[in-house]
């Protein structure tokens, strides 16, 4: 009875994906919609803030459509995990 440590290695991985693709979708929206509240001591002009946004914002989608399309477990050299869904 209990928890093995491959289900608590997943939960951990799985609360660190989603809150990085949360920090992911947060932080691309604000620099793709409200770019100028970036601080300014970086200098740096709206393009790049914009386009680091989309790259974020990318990441994200591309996440999500991998999660919709692949069937399959993802499989390391010792353990599978199912995709979430």
């Amino acid at each position: 009875m209990g928890v093995s440590i491959g289900e608590v290695t997943r939960v951990v991985i799985f609360c660190g994906v989603m809150f990085w693709l949360g920090v992911f979708t947060v932080s691309g929206i604000v620099f793709l919609l409200a770019p100028r509240s970036i601080p300014r001591t970086f200098r740096l002009s709206l393009l790049p803030v914009r386009l680091f946004g989309l790259v974020l914002l990318s990441v994200v989608v591309l996440y999500l459509l991998v999660v919709l399309v692949r069937k399959a477990p993802l499989h390391s050299e010792d353990a599978s995990s199912p995709c979430p869904r």
